[in-house]
């Protein structure tokens, strides 16, 4: 007697590969860096992405500023604020435990710098 033809397709070897990289993705996706300062973001009402930003202002909990990732004082990141072009973002992050007031002054500086183009980040709130 003859042994009888298979005429399927043998998917299990393309499952198999499947999930191995399924594997590997999710291993990877866990150890990628999502910022460089610890913060504590107040949610959203909008997500979405930070648009391309020329200068990162950073608002820390315990009142320290950093500029693009640097500490620095106001001063000098006001007059930084004033020497960007007209066209440049300014991406704020702030603690959500830095005091409204804190927050309110650098606002300020930045419309004293005629800084019109700026990023507010925040995570994102649950979904409505």
């Amino acid at each position: 007697m003859r042994p009888r033809r298979f005429d399927g397709i043998n998917v299990i070897p393309f499952i198999d590969i499947l999930l191995v990289l399924l594997a590997i993705v999710l291993a990877t996706a866990s150890f990628l860096p999502r910022g460089r300062v610890d913060l504590d973001l107040p949610e959203g009402g909008v997500p979405g992405q930070p648009e391309a930003r020329a200068v990162t202002l950073t608002l820390l909990r315990d009142g320290r500023l950093l500029l693009d990732g640097a500490s620095c004082a106001p001063e000098e990141a006001a007059a930084r604020l004033r020497r960007l072009p007209r066209a440049a973002t300014v991406t704020l992050e702030a603690d959500a435990a830095v005091p409204f007031g804190r927050f309110v002054a650098v606002l300020e500086w930045l419309d004293e710098a005629q800084r019109r183009r700026l990023t507010i980040v925040t995570r994102p709130g649950p979904a409505r």
